[in-house]
């Protein structure tokens, strides 16, 4: 807890560096992750703000804009209405507007990160506790792989596969 929070408030962002964010069948193989030229070219997604504070809140930031993600080439969920890559935080449609920025709660132990409030979620907003998601969800965990006062690395298991984000301390 005082490591996530600093004892008061601590901004965390994906490490702007080669597999921040990343996906595999398991922890050690790997399917994609993003490359150093991401961090370039996925701004939209690198200034994204994961703030937790000593009183149990959580609040994401987007810093306005936001990365639309895909699956299989198409943009994910299908029927966002947006291209793939930045936009604006206002283009979020009404139904997945809960995936902006907004304040929720948190709870951490030794093992688990769990962010909860609807829409809440660390790296990726289809990455949810079980699998890749549609709509928002009202709590998703993660396992903590490690923690310190500045790195945090965190993943979700899907038994078909695991996203892994890396995020450093501001």
């Amino acid at each position: 807890f005082e490591l996530l929070t600093g004892c008061d408030e601590k901004v965390w962002k994906l490490a702007p560096e080669a597999n921040a964010e990343w996906v595999g069948p398991k922890l050690d193989e790997t399917w994609w992750g993003n490359s150093e030229a991401d961090v370039i070219d996925r701004y939209c997604h690198f200034d994204d703000e994961y703030i937790f504070r000593s009183n149990g809140e959580f609040e994401y930031k987007s810093n306005g804009d936001f990365w639309a993600d895909e699956v299989d080439g198409a943009v994910w969920p299908t029927d966002l209405g947006l291209d793939i890559g930045c936009n604006s935080e206002s283009d979020w449609p009404t139904a997945y507007s809960a995936w902006g920025s907004g304040v929720h709660n948190f709870n951490v132990n030794t093992e688990t990160l769990t962010v909860a409030g609807d829409g809440a979620f660390i790296g990726l907003y289809k990455v949810g506790t079980s699998d890749e998601v549609s709509t928002p969800q009202s709590s998703v965990t993660y396992k903590i792989i490690s923690l310190s006062a500045d790195r945090m690395v965190i993943y979700a298991d899907f038994g078909w596969g695991v996203w892994r984000f890396t995020l450093v301390a501001q």
